[in-house]
């Protein structure tokens, strides 16, 4: 990550968050980097008060137990929902932010406004839930969101990348010159960083792109080259609730997407595990991507080859 030197300086903050490392990098004015990198790990942690399913009292663990009662919520977990719904729609409901572990969801949504006929969010189902359709209800303004019995939201496949999004753009507001945040396997960056993607199990490194302003989300589905075995939350297929398991050549075990925001790369990420490589081209337009099939072999599309920088190793393609 490289920086203006003369009245600038580099602060950098590491923590625990969203049960991952995070690690924030901070170029603004002297004497103000400490600070503003301080307060960005302050947003990340309450962006995770706020989505966790594995806090309590966390706006998505209310919501899971609501049983088609209102929830008041946070502002930013307006935002995440509006999210989960923009990447359904995108993908066809590859991504579905309705399934927990090995629970199936109820497919794909979309997203409109209007309260009361003035501003009330819809999510829509297709697959014969009309309630998720009638009673899936956010109100922006009031902040109240309500799911119909028996939805269960899990914002583990697209809340890391949206956090590095939002706190990055926090930084920026804030008066940063450049930002990098880090949340476990995402990334947001906005000043011009060479990104090491480390292989399956996080057993080296695999390749090096370079990023100046963007983000990079990695999702991998099972056994990694070698037997080591994968990091991070399972990946779900919505179509039959069970998670993706690739085990023979030439199908993923990872992906790597590169992309304008980490929340879009979580999507893509997950939609080309779940669809399998053949969907690669149809989801990804011009997002760069890197998959990692069975066989260790390393398959990159023109997007992600542009963004390759000379540290790159073992790149086969």
């Amino acid at each position: 990550m490289t920086f203006e030197p003369s009245r600038v300086a580099v602060s950098t903050v590491r923590g625990r968050v969203m049960g991952c490392r995070g690690q924030i990098t901070v170029a603004a004015p002297r004497g103000r980097g400490d600070r503003l990198a301080a307060a960005a790990l302050d947003r990340l942690r309450h962006l995770e008060r706020c989505w966790s399913r594995f806090l309590p009292h966390s706006d998505i663990s209310r919501l899971n137990r609501a049983d088609g009662r209102p929830v008041v919520v946070d502002p930013s977990t307006v935002v995440l929902l509006g999210a989960m719904a923009s990447g359904v729609r995108a993908t066809a409901g590859s991504f579905d932010p309705t399934l927990l572990t090995g629970v199936i969801g109820l497919g794909p949504a979309r997203w409109w406004s209007g309260r009361d006929g003035e501003a009330t969010t819809t999510l829509d189902h297709t697959n014969g839930r009309s309630d998720w359709i009638d009673e899936t209800i956010v109100d922006a303004d009031g902040l109240r969101i309500r799911l119909p019995a028996g939805v269960q939201l899990d914002g583990g496949a697209i809340g890391k990348g949206l956090a590095a999004d939002l706190v990055a753009a926090d930084l920026l507001a804030w008066g940063a010159t450049g930002v990098r945040v880090v949340v476990g396997g995402d990334l947001r960056v906005v000043s011009p960083s060479v990104i090491a993607v480390r292989a399956p199990g996080w057993d080296g490194v695999i390749d090096h792109v370079a990023i100046a302003d963007g983000g990079l989300a990695t999702s991998g589905t099972g056994p990694a080259p070698g037997g080591v075995g994968h990091r991070g939350r399972p990946v779900v297929d919505p179509r039959t609730g069970c998670p993706v398991s690739r085990v023979a050549a030439p199908d993923i075990v990872q992906v790597s997407v590169a992309t304008r925001a980490a929340a879009d790369a979580e999507v893509l990420a997950t939609a080309i595990l779940v669809d399998g490589f053949a969907s690669r081209d149809r989801l990804v337009g011009e997002a760069a991507v890197l998959a990692v099939r069975a066989d260790g072999r390393l398959v990159a599309n023109a997007a992600w080859r542009a963004l390759r920088c000379p540290r790159g190793i073992g790149v086969a393609s």
